[in-house]
């Protein structure tokens, strides 16, 4: 049986007596009998008794339900009020009050051992229920997010500490207003005001996914937030109100910002080191064929014309000498016009994008021995020269990695529109990489010549997308808005 203590509070000493026989009977422990509501008061916090058995009609100054209301707002002491009246008014006071039952006199046992049982399992459901939502409230109220809760009206019936600080609302009053009053939104791109979560937005039970627009704090504040939220359900999935969270990213903006201008920045100071690179390869080009290529070219008129007068042939190491050197200046002008049209072929500015790779692509598999093949479609447009440099140099860089690495007996080169952009793609069927394996290198072990291709296109606007596998070759697809010439 129960060891529970009871504190019995009936101003008639003949029942009291019998309510004592009855309890210890039944195995409880009587903590003490009064027969005052001040006494019961007294008692209850002296002897603090698992329950109280409070006649409701008590010939005092303070009602037992004056005494109960104390003694269970003070001291959290479940309360069973004994009554011979069955009155409604009476009865809606009693619960009104807290109480966990009540019992008709006159009684017997089995009616005092149900009501009392049954009163300290209400009451201990309760004390896990309220612990457990402090617990819930101590973690809401100290989790690094704002958080609200409404009813299924929409009104706010929670809001943590941090939700108070972020719209302004101390929860006095907002437990008064529905959710629209309290957490006004504006959105970030037209700064119209928001309707939003229970206006048919939600769905069932699920959380959504963030969501980041402007909150408009009760003082005029706007603060940019990311929120999400979700609906309570009870046990049959009815929507009893929603749960709403939100956090303040303004420095979260602020450094998406900055990171945003930082990298405006290198671009910009990346295209233009590219431009001036291009600027540079240009001029030397120009100087190695007009400057050091005439005057090696002179040097060639010289020694012809000095063979040509010297009246006999020239013989032994004389005439060896003469050889070399008239040999020499022919490898090195070769070499200069190689150079030159490596640094920047003046075909790209004369003629343009296409007769240019249809020479270089033919130059490449003579020069290589690759057999390349490249195919323009229908493409004959001029295009801006920053593009038309760009998409040159794409093609020049992954010619020179299918030479260095490929080993690949066949390269495909071809040039489209396609809607707003240019397209280029480089195939070729060498033995390919682990492309995953190159990708996640540290960034001062990757390839150079992949990551200036895909700096290249993103300078433009565009795309490099590469695909390879071990064995079955490498793809290149570049495309960047199409811009013609001016």
């Amino acid at each position: 049986m129960s060891a529970a203590s009871i504190l019995v509070v009936e101003d008639e000493p003949i029942v009291a007596l019998d309510i004592r026989n009855m309890l210890e009977r039944l195995g409880y422990t009587v903590a003490a009998s009064v027969s005052t509501g001040e006494d019961a008061v007294n008692k209850a916090d002296e002897f603090r008794p698992s329950l109280v058995l409070m006649d409701i009609m008590l010939q005092d100054e303070m009602s037992g339900i004056q005494a109960a209301e104390q003694i269970y707002h003070r001291f959290h002491i479940p309360v069973i009020y004994l009554t011979a009246y069955a009155e409604k008014r009476t009865l809606d006071e009693s619960i009104r009050t807290g109480a966990f039952g009540y019992i008709l006199k006159p009684f017997n046992e089995r009616e005092l051992q149900t009501s009392i049982e049954t009163g300290l399992y209400k009451f201990a459901m309760e004390s896990k229920l309220r612990e457990r939502e402090q617990w819930l409230s101590t973690v809401l109220r100290s989790i690094g997010d704002a958080v609200i809760a409404t009813d299924g009206e929409g009104v706010i019936n929670f809001m943590n500490p941090l939700a108070e600080e972020l719209t302004g609302w101390v929860p006095d009053e907002a437990l008064r207003h529905s959710l629209h009053d309290v957490f006004v939104l504006e959105s970030e791109d037209s700064g119209d005001r928001i309707r939003y979560l229970i206006d048919g937005r939600m769905d069932e039970g699920k959380l959504r996914h963030p969501e980041e627009n402007i909150l408009v704090s009760r003082g005029g504040i706007r603060i940019p937030i990311e929120y999400t939220f979700a609906l309570i359900q009870d046990e049959k999935e009815n929507s009893t109100g929603i749960v709403l969270v939100f956090r303040d990213i303004t420095l979260r903006k602020q450094t998406e910002a900055e990171i945003r201008t930082h990298e405006s920045n290198l671009q910009r100071l990346s295209s233009q080191l590219i431009n001036a690179q291009e600027a540079e390869r240009g001029r030397l080009s120009r100087e190695l064929h007009d400057e050091i290529g005439q005057a090696l070219t002179a040097i060639k008129i010289n020694l012809e014309t000095i063979h040509k007068e010297i009246p006999h042939e020239l013989s032994g190491d004389t005439g060896e000498s003469f050889k070399e050197t008239d040999t020499l200046v022919d490898n090195i002008l070769d070499q200069i016009h190689q150079i030159s049209l490596d640094l920047r072929p003046s075909i790209l500015d004369d003629l343009g994008l296409v007769p240019t790779l249809n020479w270089y692509v033919k130059r490449f598999a003579q020069r290589m021995n690759i057999p390349a093949d490249f195919s323009p479609g229908k493409f004959k447009e001029r295009l801006d020269p920053e593009l038309e440099t760009v998409i040159y140099r794409v093609v020049q860089e992954a010619l020179t990695n299918v030479a260095k690495h490929a080993q690949a007996e066949q390269v495909r080169i071809s040039l489209e529109r396609d809607g707003e952009n240019v397209r280029v793609s480089i195939e070729d069927d060498g033995r390919g990489f682990d492309l995953d394996v190159v990708t996640n290198r540290l960034p001062e072990k990757r390839s150079a010549g992949l990551l200036g291709i895909q700096e290249r296109a993103m300078l433009m606007g565009g795309k490099a997308e590469i695909w390879s596998a071990v064995g079955e070759g490498t793809r290149i697809d570049l495309r960047i808005p199409w811009r013609e010439r001016r």
